[in-house]
């Protein structure tokens, strides 16, 4: 979008005044129309009736602009050219100058600026490839079998043994499981879930599978499992909120009996903390 240049002072210009309203209002125009179409101020004799729309008898003002020394007759008898007009106004060679720049800077910038953006690509993959963004030990710990997947290497759901687990481990965990009511109509997490139950004593299992009959016999929806067997942040359990039957529906979920298992299990550590305690006063 071009711009056309006025003085304040133009219409009060003697030569303005001299020529009549009419014929301002037609020289405005006119002005307007080169500053447009980069005619250089040439105004042709096939644009006065378009630029004098509304105004009678276009030919009598322009000779009135001639007269008054604001409009310049064509050498070759094409109408007109505005007086000083490139004096105000660039040229039309120097505006397809100044666009030529601005394309030539835009397509520097775009080069740039796609440059700059595969050689941070390609340094983001080196860097990826080379390096962590976490500071790495010295020496490198070998990796523990209790922070590998818990489930089976065929990607099933099928509870494999780890170092500190047992048989009851998994077997406490995975009636557990089964008991817990699923959200949405589907248990997620299992894994993380067994991690969470081998870090709970054996009492606190007992509790959790309490609150998962319980829970499951609610009308409530379900946490996701692995944050019902944390401690929130203030150290309480969820599972410790559900430790009565509900009353929702009538009664508790029906499940096997696990609290001979977990008696079971406390007398097995019992006897194995005494015996332990016997090894070291002896």
């Amino acid at each position: 979008m071009g711009w056309a240049k006025f003085d304040d002072q133009f219409t009060d210009h003697p030569k303005v005044v001299a020529a009549g309203p009419m014929a301002e209002l037609l020289a405005m125009r006119a002005v307007i129309h080169c500053a447009r179409y980069e005619t250089d101020g040439h105004v042709q004799a096939a644009q006065l009736p378009r630029l004098a729309v509304g105004i009678t008898s276009p030919k009598r003002h322009a000779a009135k602009l001639v007269e008054a020394g604001l409009w310049e007759p064509d050498p070759d008898g094409d109408g007109w050219w505005v007086h000083d007009f490139l004096e105000y106004h660039p040229s039309s060679e120097q505006q397809q100058e100044k666009r030529a720049e601005a394309r030539e800077r835009m397509r520097r910038v775009r080069a740039n600026k796609g440059r700059r953006s595969r050689e941070q690509n390609a340094n983001g993959k080196a860097n990826r490839s080379r390096s962590s963004p976490y500071p790495v030990p010295d020496p490198v710990p070998e990796p523990q079998d209790q922070d590998q997947n818990p489930l089976s290497p065929d990607g099933d759901d099928e509870l494999v043994l780890v170092d500190e687990d047992d048989e009851q481990t998994l077997s406490t965990f995975q009636a557990w499981w089964e008991l817990y009511p699923p959200r949405n109509g589907k248990r997620i997490g299992k894994g993380k879930a067994l991690q969470a139950w081998r870090r709970l004593s054996l009492e606190q299992r007992r509790r959790a599978w309490i609150g998962a009959r319980n829970l499951a016999a609610s009308d409530q929806l379900p946490k996701d499992p692995v944050r019902f067997l944390r401690p929130d942040t203030a150290g309480e359990f969820p599972f410790d909120d559900w430790q009565t039957p509900a009353t929702s529906n009538g009664s508790a979920r029906d499940g096997p009996d696990y609290d001979a298992v977990f008696a079971e299990l406390q007398a097995r550590e019992a006897a194995e903390q005494e015996q332990e305690a016997g090894r070291v006063g002896d």
